[in-house]
């Protein structure tokens, strides 16, 4: 927790963000309302994949949230 996430802008701007939180959740029980919802200050979510991998569909299981 606590590392810093450097986004280069296209005005040239670079942003930072800190990393308050990390979660790893079955992609079946991805909450789409809390990943997506509205804030009142510039915030940034990271979602990708992680977990098992299923060899069988080619996906892993689970999602990463920061």
């Amino acid at each position: 927790m606590g590392s810093a996430v450097h986004v280069d802008r296209a005005d040239g701007i670079t942003v930072t963000f800190r990393v308050t939180g990390r979660s790893q959740v079955p992609k079946v029980l991805f909450q789409t309302d809390l990943v997506y919802a509205a804030t009142l200050e510039a915030s940034l979510r990271l979602v990708t994949c992680g977990g098992i991998f299923d060899r069988s569909t080619g996906n892993y299981l689970d999602n990463v949230i920061v």
